[in-house]
């Protein structure tokens, strides 16, 4: 079968998308050939709401320079040929990464949704499609993509995405040092089978051209989800650098494929007369399916791709290996090649193929949403059809060049559902409840004398040990830190019975704060905290509450957790050997430091429960199991220790999951990870 692509045959890639493209939007109007020659050179669709329509568009001068000097009136907009009033202009600058803002990092989901939505961002997405990379070929465009990454500036918001990361667990970051850290352990797993996830192994034993289409859709997918949740983020530019060798409907006879039950055999497919015909209608559904779901999403996303194939300039697909008819190996290597090109073509994007320096044509991705015109307006035919609209933009000043999308897709009904089943979904109550607290304790250092932390452990007689911490809050309240001598505290219940009445004095003339421990019954404990200087004088006054566990319910439990802080091995050490040792009073650690859990579990019986630690996201949803906590005796007591070298900095919770028979106890710690 001939290339898809070579000149003999005219039913090529682009012959398909042009075809496609034909069937998908009946509403758009015959184009003429001044029409086609524009279209040509201007970028492709863009995002539109139900009525309301924006468009970003870039204007040079014919050096190629930004014109910024542009006002409303100097555009003129037209959907369908009709003129459009432009109600909304703006032009949009990217920070040159300094500044205040640019310096703070991106610790929360609040802060990450406030970053995105500011227009002097760039946002960047990088997609490592390892189904579709070879591992030789994932090892040098990692190196690739991290110098691309050291490039880059704070006002540059970078994401990673694999084809089964989801959106839930997108998290983008300005520390490019660290998105590119993530970046180095890229592998490429193309024609390599074996599962690595519960996904994969449903359709382990399935022949390996069902495999590689259930890849294949499972890619799109992710491309579509992720344009639909960019869409939601912002109006102005986002990109996404799709690093792949490009998708194909099919997997040519000789291919030596690792993981599958047939072993390293090379791949022999049944010699039918149509093999060839059934080859071409299969990357005919891979493209119409490419148009019908990242196209459209891409466009009304206002999402540009820019496909990145690692394998650089290179003649051949397959190696030595492999069996593949030389004929068949430069087809697959042409069609491969042209489905990057036509997937960022159709999406205003760039195709970094054949090329083995991608780092300009990356950079010139940088500049392309750099600075640009974002123009708004509210469309007078109101479409809701779910069909394509042609939009031209002219500029009244002579001598520039004027690029801008040519249309958009109205939405749906089924569409507007889509979009809000991309953004993304509210965390579960407890964990919303923990970094709620985490973020309190946090955020009001400013605002107090000192910082206090309350937690409780399993007494005796029905009863629960409480434990109090203070630390002194830096540029507190009282401005006089380091002059907090001791705390007074008065615990009371719901009914107003005094359970204590005390001080957490400091150990020592270094320490920064102290801890006091006594008993008192579950419920609610109302707790008055008034911080005295070395003379007795109080110097700050203020109040919290504890909900005290009962831990004589039926079923496991699990016990508070108390986090000690370390930076060395000799720290930990010290902490374990402590009889009555210093907690964590604010929950924030340096990447640098450690940190060492303690919990007790108890369960009724004598089959003790199994207890499992997981790293959890701000949505809850799991990010890595967790090496599981070390037993310090035979009465339900555990530890376990973290280090931070390789956290991002962001905020984490550890979930804690004490399981007996069907019953499960949880405890969540919320912790926020610095530079």
């Amino acid at each position: 079968m001939p290339s898809l692509l070579h000149p003999s045959r005219p039913t090529g890639v682009l012959a398909m998308v042009l075809a496609i493209l034909l069937l998908a939007a009946p509403a758009a109007q015959e184009p003429t050939p001044d029409q086609d020659q524009r279209e040509a050179q201007e970028p492709l669709v863009f995002r539109g709401g139900i009525d309301a329509v924006t468009v970003d568009v870039t204007v040079t001068d014919r050096n190629g320079r930004p014109v910024t000097d542009l006002t409303i009136d100097d555009f003129e907009v037209r959907e369908e040929g009709e003129p459009q009033t432009v109600t909304m202009f703006r032009l949009v600058e990217t920070g040159d990464g300094t500044g205040p803002a640019a310096e703070r990092e991106i610790l929360s989901l609040d802060e990450e949704r406030t970053e995105l939505a500011r227009l002097d961002n760039r946002l960047f997405v990088i997609f490592l499609d390892d189904y579709h990379v070879r591992r030789g070929n994932s090892m040098r465009v990692r190196q690739q993509l991290a110098e691309f990454l050291s490039s880059l500036t704070r006002n540059d918001l970078v994401a990673i995405a694999t084809p089964l990361s989801g959106v839930a667990g997108l998290t983008f970051s300005r520390n490019h040092n660290l998105t590119s850290n993530t970046v180095m352990g890229f592998e490429g797993r193309k024609y390599e089978y074996e599962p690595r996830h519960p996904i994969e192994y449903r359709y382990s034993t399935l022949p390996i051209e069902q495999q590689e289409q259930m890849r294949n859709s499972l890619v799109i997918t992710a491309l579509q989800n992720l344009c639909e949740y960019l869409g939601t983020v912002r109006e102005g530019r986002k990109a996404i650098v799709y690093v792949s060798e490009g998708m194909s409907g099919y997997v040519p006879d000789g291919v030596r494929t690792t993981g599958t039950w047939q072993g390293s055999t090379p791949l022999s497919r049944p010699n039918t007369p149509f093999r060839d015909s059934m080859d071409f209608f299969e990357n005919t559904s891979l493209l119409s399916e490419l148009e019908s779901r990242v196209f459209r999403a891409a466009a009304r996303g206002n999402v540009s791709i820019y496909s990145l194939d690692p394998r650089g300039l290179s003649n051949f697909e397959f190696g030595v290996n492999d069996y593949v008819d030389p004929d068949v190996d430069r087809r697959v290597l042409q069609e491969s090649t042209d489905v990057l090109r036509v997937i960022a073509e159709r999406t205003d994007g760039r195709a970094i193929v054949a090329n083995n320096d991608p780092l300009p044509a990356l950079r010139q991705m940088v500049r392309d949403v750099g600075t640009y015109y974002l123009l708004g307006y509210t469309s007078s035919r109101s479409p809701r059809d779910g069909r394509f609209h042609r939009i031209t933009v002219r500029v009244r000043r002579p001598g520039v060049e004027v690029r801008a999308r040519r249309g958009y897709w109205a939405l749906t009904n089924e569409d507007i559902e889509r979009n809000v089943r991309a953004s993304r979904p509210e965390p579960p109550r407890e964990v919303s409840d923990a970094l709620g607290s985490m973020r309190a304790a946090t955020n009001g250092i400013s605002r107090r004398a000192v910082n206090t932390w309350v937690g409780a452990e399993r007494g005796s007689d029905g009863l629960a040990r409480v434990t109090f911490a203070w630390e002194g809050a830096t540029g507190g309240a009282a401005g006089t830190a380091r002059a907090i001598d001791r705390v007074a505290i008065v615990a009371t219940t719901r009914d107003g019975v005094e359970v204590f009445s005390g001080v957490a004095p400091r150990p020592g003339t270094a320490a920064s704060g102290g801890v006091v421990s006594f008993d008192a019954p579950p419920g609610p404990l109302r707790i008055r905290i008034t911080p005295e200087d070395g003379n007795g004088a109080r110097v700050d006054s203020d109040e919290t509450t504890f909900e005290v566990p009962d831990y004589t319910a039926v079923g496991p439990v699990v016990t508070t957790p108390f986090v000690y802080r370390g930076r060395t091995a000799r720290d930990m050490q010290q902490i374990r050997q402590a009889e009555a040792p210093m907690p964590a009073v604010t929950p924030t650690f340096s990447r640098l430091e450690r940190a060492l859990l303690r919990f007790g579990v108890h369960a009724p019986g004598s089959t003790p429960p199994t207890v499992k630690l997981r790293l959890l996201n701000q949505l809850g949803d799991e990010l890595a199991a967790l090496p599981p906590p070390r037993a310090l005796d035979d009465t339900g007591r555990y530890e376990a220790e973290i280090a931070f070298g390789s956290f991002p900095p962001g905020e984490y919770l550890v979930e804690i999951a004490a399981t007996q028979g069907e019953a499960t106890a949880t405890q969540l710690v919320a912790l926020r990870i610095g530079s």
